[in-house]
């Protein structure tokens, strides 16, 4: 498992789009930028998130991986067309990996409209 010391050693500097202590943004591989705009590997603590940390909508589809005791999960959320307040369930994770889509780059790996993703959240199974 990725641990925030390895945030420190990641060998790829021209990727990293902003990095902290307990968080980095990165670039995907070339390849992937028509779909995917960044990754977010975090390491979430109780000064780092404001519980009211709340995303505005932005059209794209997110991949959210969370690990914490008990193992790890995965939700992605569709388009957004509404604030949504994300901060108190981010802070209950270990760790949190995101990628975070272009607008409608997800439809190159699912082939399900985006419109029919909006405001929706889901198993990554699911689809």
């Amino acid at each position: 498992m990725i641990t925030k010391d390895d945030l420190r050693f990641y060998r790829e500097p021209h990727r990293v789009l902003e990095k902290g202590e307990d968080y980095m943004y990165l670039l995907p591989h070339p390849a992937l930028r028509d779909w995917i705009s960044n990754y977010t590997v975090t390491f979430p603590g109780s000064d780092m998130i404001s519980n009211h940390y709340t995303v505005i909508p932005h059209g794209c589809a997110t991949l959210v991986c969370s690990c914490d005791e008990t193992g790890m999960s995965s939700r992605l959320f569709g388009p957004a067309t509404a604030a949504c307040s994300v901060g108190e369930q981010a802070n209950q994770a270990e760790m949190l990996f995101i990628i975070e889509f272009q607008p409608a780059g997800l439809y190159a790996f699912t082939a399900v409209p985006q419109k029919e993703l909006s405001d929706r959240a889901f198993s990554p199974s699911d689809l």
